[in-house]
């Protein structure tokens, strides 16, 4: 590949081998859910955003993925 950096920071992305999970990269770009902690949160909305946004994630990664691939 022409132009590709390999340089990455190892303080957001830690393993060197394997793909970031999700989770590491909704933490590396400082996502959290709308309501973070707190006596009033509704865990199960919180886990339900979460996961939404981690599908949508996948999809987006997944179109661009086919798209950089054309």
């Amino acid at each position: 590949m022409t132009g590709f950096n390999e340089q990455r920071d190892s303080k957001l992305f830690p393993s060197v081998g394997a793909p970031p999970t999700e989770s590491e990269v909704l933490e590396a770009i400082g996502w959290t859910p709308s309501e973070k902690g707190g006596e009033t949160t509704n865990w199960e909305d919180a886990q339900w955003e979460i996961t939404e946004v981690k599908d949508d994630m996948k999809t987006v990664m997944t179109k661009g993925g086919k798209e950089w691939d054309k």
